[in-house]
């Protein structure tokens, strides 16, 4: 906004000069939002002079004061203003009559110019000087005397007085002063305060996983400047531990108004998992499983678990904290194996995955094509009639073998099988058999078959025994026979 002054000019015809009588409210200003400023405003008379030098003899003076190198007359708080125009005769005010550049009045703008304006309010009595910098003929005294007047100033909006006053502006708003001195003269100037808003930055709080990397960018996104407590830094990667209040000033680049603010970082603790250990097991195909029970120690946790292996009866995912029990599946005869991962969730944090395991054994089956005279024995039970028979055994797995027997038998009409005299020992065994009632019967070679009946190795006899170390545990038959008959004997090996 520009200035305006309202001055009251006095002519002396004594003297013909002008007396203006000025007030000066100060510059605009500005403030923020919340904040008060102090106004000051001053007041007195003017002399206004234009300086020129025709020669190296002396200045002349136009204005409030007239002729060659007068002598010059003010108070205290009064300004005097010199325009100079004086090429090759540097215009100095001094407190001493010497030439050069020393003894300047300090804070003089311009001082020593040889075209410009000097403004000087003098502030304490006494005897000054203004002269050439050059020549010592052109000098000239100024006598400054303590101030005779007294200002009185009244201000609007509002309606106080003094010359300086504190506001509290709530929006841009324009002041006012009046000045009238003891001599009935008045001024009136003007300024504006304008008032900036405060920063308002919205941050919301955040919810992070204990030991995260955060790194705030509210500077870029707000187009302020922040300062955060607590060692955080404006795009600078910092990891978290603890739920923490961050306090923050924010302040604007263009105005310089801050603010203060707050937000909280919730630190959501790492869930975990308890009791899930132990708890691998093996079943077999058309067996009930047990559960799966697990726990943790954060309240509220949620968790996820996944199987890698849906053959075996149980879906491929789910939630909770336990897997019921299920009726396992194994629809091949191979061992089927189902890792299940369990991952343990608590306000979008997760924890360390553990894993149990599902192992289902296949039930097996076989069929035996035999043919035999007058009797045939598999697994102890010795067939007297053909005909197709059914056997439900343990396999090496420890789950149901089924063999089916196709049988036929021949007759000889005698029927005296020295092979029923036959038996095994130890049996359960862990590599050595022994045989008994074979000492009679031409026999070097048994064959060996496994639990689904097929045949795996045929072992020679030696001193009435049989070496089975070369198998691997589980349950065998071991097939003897001699021209006319066939036993059987079931061999399980630990």
């Amino acid at each position: 906004m520009k200035k305006t002054f309202l001055a009251l000019t006095l002519f002396s015809i004594t003297n013909l000069f002008a007396q203006t009588y000025v007030v000066d409210a100060g510059a605009n200003a500005s403030i923020c939002e919340g904040d008060s400023i102090t106004l000051s405003a001053s007041a007195g008379l003017n002399y206004n002079m234009s300086v020129s030098a025709s020669s190296a003899m002396n200045y002349s003076f136009q204005g409030d004061f007239n002729g060659n190198d007068p002598s010059i007359s003010a108070e205290v708080g009064q300004t005097l203003n010199f325009t100079v125009q004086s090429p090759g005769h540097p215009f100095w005010l001094k407190t001493s009559q010497t030439t050069g550049s020393g003894n300047a009045i300090p804070g003089l703008l311009n001082n020593g110019t040889s075209n410009g304006l000097i403004s000087w309010t003098p502030s304490s009595p006494g005897t000054y000087y203004y002269i050439c910098e050059f020549h010592s003929m052109m000098v000239g005294t100024i006598t400054i005397s303590a101030s005779s007047s007294t200002n009185n100033y009244t201000w609007s909006p509002g309606g106080q007085t003094g010359s300086s006053i504190i506001v509290a502006p709530t929006s841009t708003t324009n002041y006012s002063v009046t000045a009238s001195n003891s001599n009935g003269m008045q001024a009136s100037d003007a300024i504006t305060v304008s008032v900036n808003p405060l920063p308002s930055p919205i941050i919301l709080d955040m919810n992070v996983c204990q030991g995260s990397s955060v790194t705030l960018n509210h500077g870029s996104q707000l187009g302020y400047n922040f300062v955060y407590c607590c060692g955080f830094v404006d795009g600078v990667p910092t990891t978290v531990n603890q739920t923490t209040t961050v306090t923050f000033t924010a302040t604007d680049p263009q105005t310089g108004c801050s603010s203060d603010g707050l937000f909280i970082i919730f630190v959501d603790p790492t869930p975990d998992i308890l009791a899930i250990s132990g708890q691998d097991q093996a079943v077999c195909t058309g067996d009930t499983t047990g559960g799966i029970v697990w726990t943790g120690s954060v309240g509220g946790t949620s968790y996820f678990w996944s199987n890698d292996n849906p053959n075996i009866g149980l879906a491929s995912q789910g939630t909770g904290t336990q897997i019921n029990p299920f009726i396992a599946q194994n629809q091949t005869n191979q061992v089927q194996v189902a890792t299940i991962v369990i991952t343990p969730i608590f306000n979008q944090c997760s924890g360390t995955p553990d894993t149990a395991t599902i192992t289902v054994n296949p039930n097996t089956s076989s069929i035996l094509n035999e043919t035999a005279i007058d009797s045939f024995e598999l697994n102890g039970q010795v067939y007297t009639q053909s005909g197709t028979y059914t056997q439900n055994i343990t396999n090496s797995y420890g789950c149901d073998s089924t063999i089916t027997l196709n049988l036929s038998l021949s007759f000889s009409g005698l029927y005296q099988n020295e092979l029923d005299k036959i038996n095994a020992y130890p049996n359960p065994t862990k590599n050595i058999v022994q045989f008994e009632g074979i000492n009679n019967l031409d026999l070097n070679e048994f064959t060996i078959l496994n639990s689904q009946g097929k045949v795996i190795n045929n072992i020679l006899l030696e001193k009435n025994k049989i070496d089975l170390s070369s198998l691997e545990k589980g349950i065998y038959f071991i097939k003897i026979s001699d021209e006319n008959n066939m036993k059987t004997i079931r061999i399980v090996k630990n």
